[in-house]
């Protein structure tokens, strides 16, 4: 889905929560749909009835199929896996307008702790702030907001997807055994800045691209490649290991306490840890 897209589906979804909540059907609202090239593609007439294509009459949901989704190397990547699944190309970052980071290659991007869908920048302040609700290291499900619940053994649904909330759908967050066939070494393998093979054996898999630390993948059914930067984690009131450690949260419990995510160091790869939700970690969508 194009960048213009995922903005006007947010702004058509805000307007029309807005309308829903009127009491008549008579205030109405034009948004443009622009397509690939920005060019626009028509204009939608929204009110409490329906949606529908000035041009045409048709359907919102006809209307969309003339917009063409955005190339892999745009958005997202397509690394051949027999899931389907389509990972995005750069980490959530809730300051660009997207929803997601200015660059693949760049540490900085939005924190997240497991479930909570607020995101918190600490590149901005140097901090990491976690839960509001629900203690440290303790047993009850840690949410965003008061008397939610995430109930182990369920995963963070949309109200609670980080992924879902800042880029829109289809985006996801990723399940732990989403994270295992991604690094699965059937179907991927690690690479340096140069595009070469890191030999098996070999237990540090960090590389530089462009200055940033991370690790990078290239698929064994297609050659795409998809770049992770050790981007650190948030914890307490401080922000630390930048440049030598990267955590992913996946949408999967562990315990009831805990959540499953992605680690990598100098000492190695591991695509299905698992660690206490209140830690603030980096948010890779899929669809």
């Amino acid at each position: 889905m194009a960048e213009t897209t995922i903005t006007m589906v947010n702004a058509l979804k805000a307007v029309q929560s807005g309308l829903t909540q009127q009491d008549t059907a008579q205030k109405t609202q034009g948004i443009m749909l622009f397509g690939q090239n920005g060019t626009p593609n028509g204009k939608v007439l929204l009110n409490t009835k329906a949606i529908v294509d000035v041009k045409s009459g048709r359907p919102l949901s006809e209307v969309l199929e003339y917009i063409t989704p955005a190339p892999a190397s745009d958005l997202y990547v397509d690394m051949g896996l027999p899931s389907g699944l389509l990972w995005a190309r750069r980490n959530i970052d809730a300051t660009q307008a997207n929803g997601f980071a200015a660059s693949e290659y760049q540490y900085e991007c939005s924190f997240f702790s497991w479930g909570n869908i607020d995101p918190h920048n600490p590149t901005s302040n140097s901090s990491f702030a976690p839960y509001s609700f629900g203690s440290a290291n303790g047993q009850e499900p840690y949410v965003s907001s008061e008397g939610a619940k995430i109930e182990y053994p369920g995963v963070a649904g949309p109200s609670h997807d980080a992924a879902r909330a800042i880029a829109g759908a289809p985006w996801h967050m990723p399940t732990t055994e989403d994270f295992a066939e991604l690094f699965n070494s059937n179907y991927t393998k690690f690479i340096d800045a140069d595009g070469n093979d890191i030999a098996s054996d070999v237990t540090n898999k960090l590389i530089t691209m462009n200055s940033i630390v991370g690790i990078r993948l290239k698929s064994k059914i297609n050659g795409n490649t998809l770049f992770f930067p050790c981007s650190g984690v948030g914890n307490g009131s401080s922000w630390s290991n930048r440049g030598s450690y990267g955590y992913y949260w996946s949408r999967s419990l562990n315990s009831a306490a805990s959540g499953r995510y992605l680690v990598f160091y100098s000492g190695g790869v591991g695509p299905q840890y698992y660690g206490y939700r209140f830690n603030g970690f980096a948010v890779r969508p899929v669809q």
